[in-house]
């Protein structure tokens, strides 16, 4: 591979990253200001997080789908801005922590309402994303 193809899946990786570093940004600041606000006693950061990017994906992708001329903006958007943003090490790690903690309620609350809420966020948005 060489030439304007490599030339372009480059700037393609880079533009990835720089959204990346975008999602992982504001995934920092609505953590921060949500426990600030609410306190740490329950991940709600990192639950509202993994559920408003489930949501966002399911929109995004449903948009992508339905129009063609927009496929390049799924690097960018999904697996960079959302990859970012989306956070499966931190759920697991806060999900360590309260069971470790011996916060047994929340440690179960918090795991049921990202498997079971998570997927229901992304159904939904695929629904909303296909009428656009």
């Amino acid at each position: 591979m060489t030439g304007p193809l490599t030339f372009a899946l480059l700037l393609k990786a880079l533009w990835t990253g720089m959204a990346g570093a975008g999602g992982a940004g504001l995934r920092h600041w609505v953590g921060t200001h949500t426990r600030r606000l609410i306190g740490d006693q329950f991940p709600w950061g990192t639950l509202f997080i993994n559920l408003s990017g489930a949501l966002a994906i399911g929109i995004i992708t449903a948009v992508l789908v339905h129009h063609q001329a927009l496929q390049s903006w799924h690097a960018p958007l999904v697996l960079g801005f959302l990859g970012g943003f989306t956070t499966f090490s931190t759920l697991m790690l806060e999900s360590a922590r309260l069971r470790r903690q011996g916060h047994l309620g929340r440690f179960a609350l918090y795991l049921l309402a990202t498997c079971i809420l998570g997927p229901l966020a992304a159904f939904a948005g695929l629904a909303l994303g296909k009428g656009l």
